[in-house]
């Protein structure tokens, strides 16, 4: 009987452990989910064919996971070529985030190619993406991710 109340006393503390550690893990979650989205405006850097300048707007979740992008205006590069999207990084090579809609959005959820990149790009590509994984037409648009 004599077990009794310290028996009482260590449920209690282990009942208020774990209710520390389930709040001191969902809290992070919590703080990412009510944060709100970065917005991105990518600045023309050259012209299109036909004296088009393409602007961008995107929207880059506050966890850095999803990235939504969408023109402007109306973009027509006449079929033969296509936009290609790219996350630039701190070091080392730009990042293919896809093609990109013409017209509509474009929605990128990698977030391990989001991951360290400083700023987004676009680039003209022939039709189909840039067929050396990096880079191979001009850079038509830009916009900084970081600070």
């Amino acid at each position: 009987q004599r077990a009794a109340p310290w028996r009482a006393a260590t449920a209690a503390a282990l009942a208020m452990a774990l209710g520390l550690a389930l709040f001191a893990v969902r809290l992070p979650l919590l703080q990412e989910r009510d944060a709100a989205p970065r917005l991105v405006l990518l600045a023309p850097q050259a012209a299109l064919a036909g004296g088009q300048n393409a602007r961008f707007v995107a929207s880059l979740s506050a966890d850095g996971t999803a990235l939504v992008l969408r023109p402007l205006q109306a973009l027509d590069l006449g079929g033969q070529r296509t936009l290609e999207l790219w996350a630039l990084p701190v070091h080392g090579a730009p990042r293919s985030l896809g093609l990109l809609a013409l017209q509509g959005t474009t929605t990128v959820r990698r977030p391990a190619l989001l991951r360290d990149a400083q700023a987004i790009a676009v680039s003209v590509e022939p039709a189909g993406g840039s067929p050396t994984g990096a880079p191979t037409g001009p850079v038509v648009s830009l916009g900084r991710l970081a600070g």
